[in-house]
Order: structure tokens, then C-alpha cells, then sequence
């Protein structure tokens, strides 16, 4: 089916993607599965409970970006990757620690539920600066005191992040890093083309509405951890080939 973009829909867009991520998924690398993830859920919940429960609170306060950034579809979706993903970089960096290692993997989990505490505002500064202190305040209310979450919400968007060789700052920020955007290249399948049609975007401006995710796939944070380089990079750029070819096939 090849079609211009005057006449295209969505449906025929997304038709036209899911038949390139179906071609392409056999060759891209294994996603955890549930069996692996389970663990690092069970902790979570079992540690940090009141956390969650405030993370969830205010939520419901403040409201989300759509339901694709709430605490079911997205937030607790990242943290339960960052925290795979961290042991799996501490394990890389022959961090042999169990304190040291617990303290990181948790730390990477309560990053995950904090990251997006103020997505409602959008995809600007506002987002993460004023996460920041929404973090802190809920960090406050529930008695958890870190020398590094706030900061790393703040940064938890930002391209090019400078390692601080620091493993404590190090490993949890760039693995949730990982872990919080693999969606930028799921999302191409489907999600991503419902929410530009959920927002009015016309076919023909949406079909090349992804710059951003070149730039992400070539941006050094994704390569700071092992799990980032052998996993997300080709996930990310799996959704820019199905964006390019949704491109191809709607440009004529």
C-alpha cells in the first residue's frame, strides 16, 4: 500500500509500520522478560512502598501527559528496567559490593519513579525543573534523604550528560537514561503515530517528526552502560528505520 500524504490516516500509517517492525524485530536484540524483571518489581515494592504510594498520590494531584506517561503505562514500566538494567552494568564493572550494589540498583529504581513526576508540563525545562522539586518534596515527605536523585531528575532528559566517574551517580542515572527511553524507539510500531493523531498533526508533518530520536540514537549517554550500547541503541534505531520507511512509503 503506498499512498500520499493528502489523502494517508494514521491507520494507514501505522498499518504500513507494524509490517516494517514485524519485518524487523527478528534481528534485534532480546528485551527483558517478566521472569527477569520480577525480582527488582518484588524489591521495589516490598523497600519502597511509601514511595510509590506518594509518587502515585501525586500523580493523581497533578495529572500526566497521557496515559502513555502514567504510573501504569510508564513510570513504573522504567523503574523496573532501570533496576535490570543497573545490576547488569554493576555486574559489567565487577561492582561486587552487595551493599554498594543494592544502594545503586535502588537507587536507579527510585530515579525510575520519580523521572516523569511533572511530565504533564510537557517536553520543556519545566518538565525536569520543576520535577526537581517535586522529587524533593516527596523524597522529604517520606523520609528518604540521597545526595544524587535530585539532580538526576533534573538531568534525567538532557543529551551529552557528562560522566562523573562515580559509579553511585554514574550507573543509575545513565541506566534509567537507557531504560526511560527504549520507548523512543517502541513507540514507532504504534503509540507514537495514535499520539500525533490524538493532537491533530497532519500526516504529512508527522510522517518526519523524528530528528529527535537520530539525535538520541548518536548521543553518548546510550553508550555509558552496557545494557544502553547491546540494547537500546538498536531499539532506537529499529524506530527510526520504521520511520523512515513510513516516510518512504507515504512521500510519493
Amino acid at each position: 500500500m503506498i499512498t500520499d500524504t493528502d489523502s494517508a490516516t494514521y491507520d494507514e500509517v501505522i498499518a504500513v509500520a507494524q509490517q516494517e517492525a514485524a519485518r524487523l524485530r527478528p534481528s534485534q536484540p532480546d528485551l527483558p522478560t517478566q521472569e527477569q524483571l520480577e525480582p527488582y518489581l518484588g524489591k521495589m515494592w516490598a523497600i519502597d512502598r511509601p514511595l510509590i504510594d506518594a509518587v502515585r498520590r501525586h500523580l493523581d494531584e497533578w495529572g500526566v501527559r497521557s496515559q502513555l506517561r502514567s504510573y501504569e503505562g510508564h513510570i513504573e514500566w522504567v523503574a523496573v528496567r532501570a533496576a535490570y538494567a543497573a545490576d547488569l552494568e554493576c555486574q559489567a564493572r565487577g561492582i561486587l559490593d552487595t551493599q554498594v550494589r543494592d544502594a545503586i540498583v535502588q537507587r536507579a529504581w527510585r530515579l525510575g519513579l520519580l523521572h516523569d513526576v511533572q511530565a504533564w508540563r510537557g517536553w520543556g525545562p519545566d518538565h525536569s525543573i520543576e520535577g526537581m522539586k517535586a522529587a524533593r518534596q516527596i523524597l522529604q515527605d517520606v523520609g528518604i534523604t540521597d545526595p544524587y536523585l535530585e539532580d538526576q531528575v533534573m538531568l534525567h532528559d538532557k543529551l551529552g550528560v557528562t560522566p562523573r566517574n562515580d559509579p553511585a551517580f554514574d550507573v543509575p542515572y545513565f541506566a534509567t537514561f537507557a531504560a526511560d527511553h527504549l520507548n523512543w524507539g517502541l513507540e514507532w510500531e504504534e503509540d507514537k503515530w495514535r499520539s500525533l493523531a490524538e493532537k491533530g498533526i497532519p500526516v504529512a508533518k508527522g510522517i518526519r517528526n523524528y530528528g529527535h530520536i537520530v539525535e538520541l540514537r548518536d548521543d553518548p549517554n546510550l553508550q555509558q552502560t552496557v545494557w544502553g550500547r547491546d540494547v537500546v541503541v538498536p531499539w532506537v534505531d529499529f524506530g527510526i528505520k520504521v520511520a523512515q520507511h513510513v516516510e518512504q512509503t507515504f512521500s510519493v
